[in-house]
């Protein structure tokens, strides 16, 4: 998905490149959260998890923003495939 993502949003020019970047840093935060266990794996900060919100928020507006006219995103549970 992230590869996918990268070669479109190069043809976009409002999808800002730390977007693309955000997505890999995001994957890690997460395998960090569900499996990163013991002395050696340093936890994520709450500096770390307040940027990949603030960021998540920006990717989120900015698809959005990009969506066809009319076209509402999928909210909550049920928007899960």
């Amino acid at each position: 998905m992230r590869s996918e993502f990268a070669r479109l949003a190069r043809r976009e020019p409002q999808i800002d490149r730390e977007l693309t970047r955000f997505l890999a840093t995001a994957y890690q935060l997460k395998a960090t959260a569900d499996y990163g266990i013991g002395p050696s794996v340093a936890p994520i900060t709450a500096a770390q998890a307040a940027a990949a919100i603030t960021t998540a928020s920006h990717f989120i507006d900015t698809i959005t923003q990009l969506l066809a006219p009319g076209v509402t995103p999928p909210h909550g549970p049920s928007a899960q495939p």
